[in-house]
C-alpha cells in the first residue's frame, strides 16, 4: 500500500541498551529510484537510526551518531537486490560489548553474513548505550524515515521483529529447508525484552491495539498505530507462498509501485510477471488486471524465454498473445487471431480476467466478468513456460495486477471476493473451475 507506515513510541527503559536485533522478511515492490526505509528510530533532526534499501538496491544500516556516540556509522552492502519474485530475509544485530569494533554491528541477507560492503564506516564505541532503536521515549517507525514524509517502503513485509537485549543470529527467525537447501521462514522465537515486538500484519484495524494491523504478537503489548492503511492492507503474499507481481527487471522504462502490483511502462515497451507458468497436465491459472488509466494497453502472456524482447524494437509483438484495448483485437504471436471488436475494447475502470491452460496452450479472456475472446494453439514444446505480460501503445497507461492479492478494492461477493479451489487468492470475479491463483504454492501443486 503506497505510503503506509506504522509508528510506536516506547514508554519503558530498554532491557539492555547495549544489545538488540532486528529481523524482517521482505519482498521487493517498486523499482528503486529512491531510498526505501524498512525501519527507523529517532527524529529526522537527529539522532536517528535507519535500516533501508537504497536507491541503488543495496541494504544499508545508518546511525547518525553511531547509536549514542559521535560520528556516523554507515554499513551498506555491495550486493544488489534485484529479485522481485523472491523473499529476502534481513537480520541486523547490534552488540557494543564486542571487543572487536567490526563485530558490534552485523548484517545478514538470507542467512549469509554480509562481509563485503560498498560503504563500511563503523564508529560504534565499546559498551555504547544505544539511544535510538528500542530506546525509551524514542519514536519507532516501520515503513518510512522517522518523522519525515519521505523514503516510504514500496514492497511487502512479513514477520517483522525487534528483540531488546539480545544480539541474535538468523536462526532465531528462519531455517534451511532440508529438501531444497533454501532458507525459509519459521515462527520467530526469542526472549523479547521490555521493548521488543513482533509484527505479523494479520488484522486490518489502524489502532495501536490488539487485533489491529500493527498488533504486537510478542506478548509485550508494544502495538503500532498504522497510517495510510487503506481498505485492503492484508495479503496472502508471504514467504511461504509468494504471489505473482510485476517483475521490475523486465521493465524497459517506467515505474512499478504498490507492492509491485501497479505498473506504468513507457510507450512501446513491456513488463512481465515474475512467476512462470510451466507446461503441465494440470497447470491452469487465473488472474485479473484492472486498467487504471489509458486504453492503449495490450495485455496477455509471453514466453519466459523471450523476456529480452520487452520492447517493440526487439520484436516483442511477434512473441506474445495480446489483447489490445483500443480496438479489441487479439494477437497470437504476431498474427491477428480475432479482429477488431467494440465489445472487446477496454479502458480505465475495466477489470480483465484471464484463464490460461498451459497443457492445452490456450487463453480465455473476460471483460468485467463476461467472456469476450480467446487465443490458442501456440507451440507448448517450443515455449513451455509463459509469463503474464503488458505491452504499451502510444499514450500513458497504467495497470494493476491481481494474481490473488489485489491492490484495488474488491466488491464482488459482497466485498469478500472469490478464492480458487485451493483457498488461495481474492478476486473480483469467480475463479473458473479447475483454474488456480498464480502463486508458488499452486505452481508447486499443479504445475507438473
Amino acid at each position: 500500500m503506497a505510503k503506509t507506515y506504522l509508528t510506536m513510541t516506547n514508554d519503558s527503559a530498554a532491557t539492555n541498551s547495549k544489545k538488540w536485533t532486528f529481523s524482517t522478511w521482505v519482498k521487493l515492490g517498486k523499482k528503486a529510484s529512491s531510498n526505501q526505509t524498512i525501519v527507523s528510530a529517532g527524529t529526522s533532526s537527529g539522532p536517528y537510526t535507519q535500516i533501508k534499501i537504497t536507491s541503488d538496491d543495496r541494504l544499508q544500516v545508518y546511525s547518525s551518531n553511531s547509536f549514542g556516540g559521535s560520528g556516523a556509522t554507515n554499513l551498506k552492502s555491495s550486493r544488489r537486490l534485484y529479485d522481485s519474485a523472491a523473499w529476502y530475509h534481513f537480520v541486523v544485530a547490534f552488540d557494543s560489548t564486542e571487543g572487536t569494533q567490526s563485530n558490534r554491528l552485523k548484517m545478514w541477507i538470507n542467512n549469509e553474513q554480509v562481509t563485503d560492503f560498498s560503504t563500511n564506516t563503523n564508529a560504534i564505541a565499546l559498551n555504547e548505550d544505544n539511544d535510538t532503536m528500542g530506546a525509551n521515549a524514542k519514536l519507532q517507525v516501520v515503513g518510512r524515515f522517522v518523522d519525515s514524509d519521505s523514503e516510504y517502503f514500496g514492497g511487502t513485509l512479513s514477520q517483522t521483529a525487534f528483540v531488546d537485549g539480545s544480539a541474535l543470529t538468523p536462526s532465531s527467525f528462519g531455517q534451511t529447508n532440508t529438501a531444497t537447501g533454501v532458507w525459509k521462514v519459521k515462527s520467530a522465537g526469542a526472549t523479547w525484552g521490555n521493548n521488543g515486538w513482533l509484527l505479523q500484519y494479520e488484522d486490518s484495524g489502524a489502532s495501536a491495539a490488539v487485533d489491529n494491523f500493527g498488533s504486537d504478537s510478542s506478548g509485550n503489548g508494544n502495538h503500532f498505530a498504522s497510517n495510510n492503511l487503506g481498505s485492503h492492507p492484508n495479503t496472502q503474499n508471504t514467504p511461504e507462498n509468494s504471489f505473482c507481481q510485476w517483475n521490475k527487471i523486465t521493465q524497459r522504462g517506467g515505474s512499478v509501485s504498490a507492492n509491485g502490483l501497479t505498473e506504468t511502462t513507457d510507450d512501446n515497451n513491456s513488463i512481465l510477471g515474475n512467476i512462470v507458468m510451466p507446461n503441465g497436465s494440470t497447470s491452469k491459472y487465473y488472474w485479473e488486471i484492472k486498467i487504471s488509466a489509458g486504453n492503449n494497453n495490450a495485455v496477455g502472456i509471453a514466453p519466459a524465454s523471450q523476456s529480452f524482447r520487452c520492447s517493440t524494437t526487439f520484436g516483442i509483438n511477434d512473441f506474445n498473445i495480446a489483447w489490445y484495448g483500443a480496438d479489441g483485437r487479439v494477437f497470437n504471436f504476431g498474427t491477428t487471431s480475432q479482429a477488431a471488436d467494440g465489445g472487446r475494447q477496454f479502458g480505465a475502470g475495466d477489470i480483465l480476467g484471464f484463464r490460461c491452460d498451459m497443457n492445452g496452450g490456450s487463453v480465455d479472456m473476460y471483460k468485467n466478468g463476461s467472456a469476450v475472446g480467446s487465443a490458442e494453439g501456440w507451440n507448448t514444446t517450443t515455449y513451455p513456460n509463459m509469463v503474464i505480460m503488458v505491452r504499451k501503445g502510444g499514450s500513458s497507461n497504467t495497470t494493476i495486477l491481481n494474481a490473488g492479492c489485489p491492490d484495488f478494492t474488491i466488491t464482488g461477493n459482497s466485498g469478500n471476493g472469490y478464492s480458487d479451489a485451493a483457498g488461495y487468492g481474492k478476486f473480483q470475479y469467480a475463479v473458473p473451475t479447475g483454474y488456480y491463483a498464480l502463486c508458488t504454492a499452486n505452481v508447486a501443486a499443479y504445475g507438473g
